[in-house]
């Protein structure tokens, strides 16, 4: 039964991590574990889950490791329980050459050999330097559960500092309102301009040359590249001042002025 120990911890540590550890009754490691998985996850999302491989061979081979040396610990338990005195003062015959004796004597009177306890042989004493060699295993676990620790918490370290907010300073523009002024009298195409918004406004200033009542100003809003179809358009008769509102936009666009009797300024405003 003794044998399956390191192979139920395994078994135990596939299962779920840390729980090689808890089979094997230690359960402060097997937290420590847990806490370690548990942090590598939230910081590092699926980067973290990747990172539980290295964490889990390290547990599997610990529980391993101290399952096995619990093992060596309970057979030489079983094995080596030396006589008592009381067993020793019962025995009838000598342990050398089975001769009957007073169970007083300390010496046979047959082959004359001590009748002593036979002393641990040599491979006993190695067996027990073994045992304490493993013994040390815990030690080395725990060195080596240190420097997991330690290099996971590194990991995270840099992991938050590179996944911090942006040390880039914001580019930040002033934004200011689009204006195109046009001038002119009589007929006129415009040049091309861009719109940003989605409504904007041509403002216009009308100056009748001689009788205000013969003035008139006609303004026709197109779509870059097109020439029969235009969006909006304005009729304004009289001198003054006025403005329209566009509803089309963003884009490009041109106007087409017709005017008579009259000089105009034409501005056309779009908001920031």
């Amino acid at each position: 039964m003794a044998e399956n120990k390191p192979l139920m911890a395994v078994v135990c540590g596939i299962i779920l991590i840390g729980l090689g550890q808890v089979y094997n009754r230690q359960i402060s490691k097997a937290v420590g574990i847990w806490i370690l998985a548990i942090s590598l996850v939230i910081f590092f999302g699926m980067v973290g889950v990747g990172l539980l491989v290295p964490l889990q061979i390290f547990a599997l081979y610990d529980a391993y490791t101290q399952a096995k040396k619990k093992s060596i610990l309970d057979v030489t338990k079983s094995t080596s329980t030396p006589s008592t005195p009381e067993q020793l003062e019962t025995t009838k015959f000598c342990i050398h050459c089975g001769k009957d004796l007073p169970s007083t004597v300390s010496f046979c009177n047959s082959c004359g050999r001590s009748q002593k306890p036979i002393e641990p042989t040599e491979p006993n004493t190695v067996e027990h330097e073994e045992i304490q060699e493993d013994e040390g295993l815990g030690r080395k676990g725990l060195l080596t559960l240190a420097g997991v620790v330690a290099v996971i918490v590194i990991i995270i370290f840099v992991g938050l500092s590179m996944s911090g907010p942006s040390q880039t300073p914001i580019q930040t523009t002033q934004q200011t309102p689009v204006q195109y002024t046009f001038t002119g009298t009589g007929g006129k195409e415009s040049y091309t301009f861009y719109i940003p918004t989605r409504e904007w406004v041509i403002w216009y200033d009308v100056k009748a040359t001689y009788d205000p009542s013969y003035s008139t100003l006609v303004i026709f809003v197109y779509p870059e590249g097109e020439s029969a179809l235009f969006v909006s358009s304005i009729n304004y008769n009289g001198a003054g001042q006025d403005y329209s509102i566009v509803h089309h936009g963003p884009g490009r666009y041109y106007l087409k002025i017709i005017s008579a009797n009259c000089d105009y300024t034409i501005v056309v405003k779009a908001p920031p």
